[in-house]
């Protein structure tokens, strides 16, 4: 009788004990005190980073809090939170810290294009168009024109999101025309201006389905 009672007290301490450790592993506890592993912005960064990867944007949001306090001159810092702020579609927030990093660094792409995407959201087209405007006028690359092209599509203004492909398509057919003629000329013509092409017709046959 004796082993069965010290047999099952043990089977109970093992349990208790794996789910003692895994709960420490799922239900995240920052103190932020003196004894703390993050005791600098860049460690409640870098930890805020691997948290928004795993989607636990709660917790890096509160980590960032902290970065910002320590650092808040820091645009990085204050870019992520907006980010995370707008994971938790805490839209009025992210916007806050979006307009922070902007007065500071007016030409900060990642910046713009989570405004442009925020205020899309917040359908407010107006301020994304202008928003994209600003994109473009700093970085007038195909690049840009294609995702200003996507932008378009989701608005349903599918001429202008033609317009934006076409640009595109001779932004980087200049390119390809410089490019000496070799095996990257013909992977620049098949994973750029083939898809382009691709793109366009695929946006072409969607503005026809919403005519239909």
């Amino acid at each position: 009788m004796l082993k069965n009672i010290m047999l099952i007290t043990l089977i109970i301490v093992s349990v208790f004990g794996t789910f003692n450790t895994f709960a420490q592993d799922t239900y995240l506890d920052y103190s932020f005190d003196a004894d703390n592993a993050y005791n600098s912005a860049s460690d409640y960064f870098a930890e805020a980073e691997k948290l928004m990867a795993k989607r636990k944007n709660a917790d890096a949001a509160r980590l960032l809090d902290k970065a910002v306090e320590q650092d808040a001159g820091n645009m990085k810092y204050l870019l992520k939170r907006a980010e995370a702020k707008n994971n938790l579609r805490n839209n009025t927030g992210a916007i806050e810290d979006v307009k922070k990093v902007l007065e500071k660094e007016n030409q900060n792409i990642p910046a713009l294009k989570l405004l442009a995407k925020i205020t899309f959201e917040e359908l407010m087209y107006e301020e994304s168009d202008e928003t994209w405007e600003k994109i473009i006028a700093i970085d007038g690359s195909h690049e840009k024109y294609i995702e200003r092209a996507d932008y378009y599509v989701k608005r349903k203004l599918h001429d202008k999101a033609i317009e934006d492909m076409e640009k595109a398509k001779s932004l980087a057919q200049a390119i390809h025309d410089e490019m000496p003629f070799d095996a990257d000329t013909e992977s620049f013509r098949k994973n750029v201006l083939d898809k382009i092409d691709a793109k366009t017709e695929d946006i072409k046959q969607k503005r026809i389905n919403a005519i239909q």
